[in-house]
């Protein structure tokens, strides 16, 4: 979930153009979870994808899947600090 003022944020203030926000659906470079975020979010909409999610084995065995084979690429890997290391460059490149 995202909220409307942090998608503002992100796209205005920030200018992050992503095609998505989920941290899954950004390294797979395509929607796998749904994203609900501004007017979209409610608790039917949840409970509605919640469901559709629940019931169609094969879109949950495809999740299963890519989720498996993303925390194998990933291993043991300290994410945080690798990520630290690549963006504080490119953070200081486009401080104002």
């Amino acid at each position: 979930k995202t909220s409307t003022i942090d998608k503002i944020i992100a796209y205005d203030l920030l200018r992050i153009r992503l095609p998505h926000y989920c941290l899954v659906n950004i390294i797979l470079n395509q929607r796998l979870f749904p994203e609900l975020y501004g007017p979209d979010i409610s608790a039917k909409k949840i409970e509605e994808k919640a469901r559709y999610w629940l019931e169609q084995s094969p879109k949950l065995q495809t999740c299963r899947k890519q989720c498996s084979e993303i925390q194998k690429e990933l291993g043991d890997k300290k994410c945080a600090k690798e990520a630290i290391a690549t963006l504080t460059p490119l953070l200081k490149e486009t401080s104002l």
